[in-house]
């Protein structure tokens, strides 16, 4: 991981980024060691730091055979929770003493990017009425830059799904606003850059004419979901069908309190973690259970993740909830929350407060199920009409 950071040296301002390496997910959540607290940008230094720890990890940190003998294990952070970071980086330091760590590096030729800017010329006129959502789009998907008169826009995409009609949309509308160019994000949204703030009313007209006009970019609203079992062979749950549903569900709620707003929800169709439900304020974890013969799809709850540069901590387990049960859920602990909380109070500081384990008691109500003859609904996944199975194979996945 790369953490930016500038000091000053002999008065004047250094670039560069502090070095993490051994952290991830899955069912072994650990923080990332600190390996360097500074490596400097300008002379490539963190470029050969980087190859060096891959080195190593190819290595199995001079223990053959070690990560090898089981792929599923073939992670850094297993072998730094071997060997430990202090000795990880002595291996790490005489890789950087050997001859290829001398090679100069073609700074200029590595760092090059392409080029962005504006699109040339008048920005396009809007020859619709301004959509009903187009203010509160104003307050929730748009961010001034520093050039004078541009700003950058986030085009809400739910779950990250795009059709093809979708993508050729954008491409034209990247094309006519922002420079040809656009950006994806770690929550499934894009950001395009370099809009003329003269433009946006033009922006969301189009926007919102294929679908991609939604505001709530970074809110609770905007849920991120893996793709779970509608792609993802090693998925047990719909995460994609749950996304949607919590979305609706708290959409309804309609409650635009900043503090509540602020919640980030991620679900993930299994352990595996790909949409780092560990790190979310609210996250759902794909799970299963059995009532009789017949299996029940759920999502295991953990509260209290978040914080992601510097200081972040995952959720904690709290419950296993039927999936179809989980909306009312998730609104009850947010009810409880707003209910109970100080002053100013935010999600975590509150979870911190009381504990993530508080709400076991609390969502009790939600766990118990009744007859298949009675609550079929309840055996079935979002968007299925066959009783619930689990069914999985190999795929790839963000252990």
């Amino acid at each position: 991981g790369f953490i930016a950071k500038v000091k000053r040296e002999n008065g004047r301002e250094v670039r560069g980024f502090e070095l993490r390496v051994g952290g991830g997910l899955s069912t072994m959540p650990r923080q990332a060691d600190v390996i360097y607290d500074f490596v400097p940008v300008e002379n490539g230094e963190y470029i050969r730091v980087t190859e060096a720890m891959i080195k190593v990890f190819d290595k199995e940190g001079g223990l053959p055979n070690f990560l090898r003998k089981n792929m599923a294990k073939a992670r850094v952070k297993f072998l730094i929770k071997k060997i430990g970071i202090e000795e990880f980086r002595r291996q790490v330091e005489e890789e950087l003493a050997q001859p290829w760590a001398k090679e100069p590096l073609d700074m200029e030729a590595l760092t090059q990017l392409a080029p962005e800017g504006p699109t040339v010329g008048e920005p396009p006129a809007n020859g619709r009425q301004p959509a009903p959502e187009f203010d509160r789009w104003l307050k929730t998907n748009v961010r001034r830059q520093r050039q004078e008169d541009h700003v950058a826009i986030t085009v809400t995409v739910p779950m990250g799904n795009l059709s093809p009609e979708q993508f050729r949309g954008l491409a034209e509308i990247m094309r006519r606003f922002s420079g040809g160019s656009a950006r994806t994000q770690q929550n499934q949204n894009l950001v395009l850059r370099w809009v003329r703030e003269d433009a946006l009313p033009a922006l969301h007209a189009e926007l919102t004419a294929i679908g991609l006009g939604a505001p709530e970019a970074g809110l609770i609203a905007d849920v991120v979901a893996c793709p779970g079992t509608d792609s993802c062979k090693m998925g047990i749950t719909s995460s994609q069908g749950e996304g949607y549903a919590l979305r609706d569900a708290i959409m309804e709620m309609g409650d635009d309190d900043p503090l509540v707003q602020e919640i980030t929800v991620k679900v993930s169709g299994c352990p595996n973690g790909c949409a780092m439900h560990h790190l979310a304020a609210i996250g759902l974890q794909g799970s299963s259970f059995k009532a009789g013969q017949t299996q029940i799809p759920c999502y295991d709850i953990f509260l209290g993740g978040g914080n992601y540069i510097g200081g972040g901590k995952f959720g904690t387990r709290v419950a296993r909830i039927p999936v179809k049960r989980t909306p009312p859920a998730i609104k009850k602990i947010i009810s409880v929350y707003m209910e109970e909380r100080q002053d100013g109070e935010s999600f975590l500081d509150y979870i911190d407060r009381v504990g993530p384990k508080y709400f076991e008691p609390i969502l009790t109500e939600f766990r118990e199920v009744g007859p298949i003859s009675e609550e079929i609904d309840v055996y079935m996944d979002w968007g299925k009409d066959e009783l619930f199975e689990v069914i999985r194979g190999e795929g790839e996945c963000a252990l």
